[in-house]
């Protein structure tokens, strides 16, 4: 039995306690770095970035403020664990997570031939945004990329800074984070939730390809931002949509 009332929405778990929400997300990578049996070689510090963004944007999606942070690394300490810690370190500095927020653990008994690392991370809110309105536009904001399509400085997918400056935009409603099902899979889920439909426009981007770490988010959001926000950003915004 729990003390307190526990839920989930979507790749979310969300405790209230009182008045406070507590925002919970975990993120997983396997077979991503520099070790010989890697299927997709990247630096350990990148794998370290993208490890955390996924599961920061998350937290951040739904209006709360990450905290604390946790990391499960599947390699040794010295010399990749450091690494990917680094890496980890740097990307939930740009979420305000200072360093004391960071705990984890690595795999030092073992020799390891494969890069796996886990992450979990909690965020606070008062309320958690979940909702999407009749008449809303549906974006998506970057292009889904996954395995060797994905560097740390491609313009063309999105990034912590970027869902923090949704979050905090009036009119901007649902941010959800697209993932290794697809672009199509998430708009399904968030039509089915909120008891719309969906008006398709036609567009190129693929609905079934995965986005990786999350290299793309859905946005729901009033007609009158579509002009700022395609000035505005840098990454490639595209209108999938219209709910009714």
């Amino acid at each position: 039995m729990n003390l307190y009332p526990l839920e989930r929405f979507r790749d979310l778990t969300i405790l209230s306690l009182g008045d406070r929400k507590l925002v919970f997300a975990c993120d997983s990578s396997s077979g991503v770095g520099s070790k010989p049996m890697d299927q997709v070689n990247a630096s350990p510090y990148a794998v370290g970035r993208f490890l955390a963004r996924t599961a920061l944007m998350e937290i951040i999606s739904v209006g709360a403020k990450p905290c604390l942070l946790f990391n499960t690394l599947n390699v040794e300490m010295n010399p990749m664990g450091k690494q990917i810690i680094k890496g980890i370190q740097d990307e939930a500095a740009i979420a305000g997570i200072v360093e004391d927020g960071i705990n984890g653990s690595t795999e030092d008994n073992m020799v390891t031939v494969q890069t796996g690392a886990g992450i979990v991370i909690m965020g606070e809110a008062p309320a958690v945004i979940r909702h999407s309105n009749d008449k809303d536009f549906i974006v998506c904001i970057g292009f889904p990329k996954v395995g060797n399509e994905v560097t740390l400085d491609d313009p063309e997918i999105t990034d912590v800074r970027t869902v923090m400056y949704l979050r905090g935009l009036i009119g901007v409603h649902e941010i959800v984070p697209v993932g290794s099902k697809g672009i199509g899979y998430e708009i399904k889920t968030l039509v089915d939730r909120n008891r719309l439909n969906m008006e398709w426009l036609p567009s190129t981007l693929s609905l079934d390809k995965s986005a990786g770490p999350s290299t793309c988010v859905i946005v729901t959001l009033e007609q009158g931002l579509l002009t700022m926000l395609q000035q505005q950003l840098t990454q490639p915004l595209t209108v999938l949509g219209r709910l009714r």
